[in-house]
């Protein structure tokens, strides 16, 4: 087996959900277990040899994040928390390099905050929580409870599923621009397997190379999967008050906060999926800690990083009427949206993305001016 056959195989898919008839802790070992499988399985190419010095920290990070959830259910949340540090140090030099060529927000030109409210909203309100609202800020996925967050999503339709499809009388957007990319340096780890063996398939096709050439990114991928995969697990008991999924994604947070050259995460959406045929990894959360403490307002940092325009109601958008040409090719060629969500056919979407409620929303609000 090669290196794309193996992530190309469906136990290394993301993300992965589990049901009642296994325990978390089992699951979480049994994908570890298939997973190291399928690494040994890969037994052509130049990867092989590559790929053997680098098992033992695949191993070692596998064991301590595993480690990590078994403490934690002991309730020791600082051994738990060593154990994942633990499971870091083996790949952090793969999720922070300083010779990046692209910058991991920089194709994220088309930015959405979406809120579910009664209430019409300011533009205040679509903001992180302020910082007298702290004790509002609970649990969730990438979320530590106190710490006020911005959340970002690369569409409306993303915002929507993450609140779980509010009415639209009650759901809210505001488009956001990043001022400064270079003020934002994210933890990427939005790619799924999917989209890393279609990206090198279609390539190599194009450019007429063999496996061999994607040996460093194949490589990159597959020590970092374990961390992605345990930040990507759909939640078993959504109405619980401990979710076990979130532990690792809060962590990572965590991790995050402390390193200091990183002060944000990209991840997929593990709610966002309009077509069964489509990629996960093309609908994207982006989630922006604050970076001070302060007893009143909102992050410096963060306010200085972004525009943003004032909230609309979904429910307002005009769906009746032509939409003009001039603010279609305002809307592809100046934000760039996600191509395959515009491309695909979607479930439930006859008339195609554009022309639903949430294309239209995000033409019309890439014709408002962000402040």
């Amino acid at each position: 087996m090669n290196s794309i056959q193996a992530i190309e195989e469906g136990s290394f898919q993301l993300p992965k959900s589990y049901d009642k008839s296994i325990t978390f802790l089992s699951f979480i070992e049994k994908s570890f277990k298939e997973y190291l499988e399928i690494l040994e399985k890969i037994d052509e190419g130049t990867i092989v040899e590559k790929l053997n010095i680098i098992k033992p920290k695949i191993h070692t990070l596998c064991d301590e994040l595993l480690e990590s959830y078994r403490q934690l259910y002991l309730g020791y949340v600082s051994k738990s928390y060593s154990h994942f540090d633990k499971g870091m140090q083996q790949i952090e030099k793969y999720l922070v390099s300083e010779f990046d060529a692209s910058h991991p927000l920089g194709e994220n030109r088309l930015l959405f905050r979406g809120r579910k409210s009664e209430k019409d909203l300011d533009r205040d309100g679509m903001f992180h929580l302020p910082f007298e609202l702290r004790h509002k800020a609970t649990t969730q996925r990438f979320s530590i409870p106190g710490l006020p967050c911005l959340y970002l999503a690369n569409s409306s339709y993303v915002c929507w599923e993450e609140l779980d499809r509010p009415a639209y009388n009650d759901f809210y957007l505001s488009r956001f621009e990043i001022n400064d990319f270079m003020k934002l340096n994210a933890l990427d780890i939005s790619l799924t397997p999917k989209s890393l063996a279609t990206l090198i398939n279609k390539t190599s096709e194009i450019m007429e190379e063999g496996v061999d050439g994607w040996d460093s990114m194949i490589l990159d991928y597959i020590i970092k999967w374990p961390l992605i995969f345990s930040c990507s697990i759909k939640v078993l008991n959504t109405d619980a008050t401990f979710k076990p999924e979130y532990i690792i994604p809060q962590y990572l947070l965590e991790w995050v906060r402390q390193n200091k050259r990183l002060n944000s995460i990209k991840y997929f959406s593990v709610k966002a999926h309009l077509n069964q045929d489509a990629d996960y990894s093309k609908f994207i959360n982006i989630v922006f800690p604050v970076q001070e403490i302060k007893d009143t307002g909102y992050c410096s940092h963060l306010s200085s990083s972004f525009v943003y325009t004032n909230p609309k109601c979904f429910a307002d958008i005009d769906t009746t009427s032509e939409i003009s040409q001039e603010g279609f090719e305002n809307y592809i060629i100046n934000f760039r949206p996600e191509t395959s969500i515009l491309l695909n056919e979607l479930k439930g979407f006859e008339q195609g993305y554009t022309k639903s409620h949430f294309g239209r929303f995000e033409i019309n609000m890439c014709s408002d001016v962000a402040l």
